[in-house]
């Protein structure tokens, strides 16, 4: 007898992921980049300025981390199977998107790219435990 086989992939959540990911990345790097430009009274040649300072970069990346991991817990929600499958693609992506910025910006600090890039899949894939422990919380 044959058995049935679960899906692994949730196309839903991913895209769900991916969103609320590359979406809250967006505008809050916007705001963060609106917020230095009034500080900084510049243009936005200025702006260009921000991947030299060392505590903006930190900034940029914990946010944009933080947007990882809750791609990762959303596409682990909607999914509602193989969560960490899910979550790991929302980081997967996002290295990718990283890798291909490691890429076309040679201007941005090397040491900045490569740390996202290491870091995105494993935080992405806490936001995917931490919906996995959820949905466990509540079966229990």
């Amino acid at each position: 007898m044959e058995e049935k086989t679960e899906k692994t992939f949730h196309l839903l959540g991913i895209i769900a992921g991916v969103i609320v990911d590359n979406l809250g990345t967006f505008m809050s790097s916007g705001l963060m980049g609106s917020i230095y430009l009034s500080l900084h009274e510049g243009d936005k040649e200025e702006l260009i300025q921000v991947y030299n300072h060392i505590g903006w970069l930190i900034l940029f990346m914990v946010v944009g981390m933080l947007w990882s991991f809750f791609g990762g817990y959303v596409a682990a929600r909607v999914a509602r199977r193989a969560e960490l499958i899910n979550a790991a693609c929302i980081g997967v992506i996002g290295a990718g998107i990283e890798f291909d910025s490691f890429i076309s910006n040679p201007g941005i600090a090397t040491w900045y790219q490569v740390i996202g890039l290491l870091i995105v899949i494993p935080v992405s894939l806490l936001g995917g435990k931490m919906a996995l422990r959820k949905k466990q919380r509540s079966t229990t």
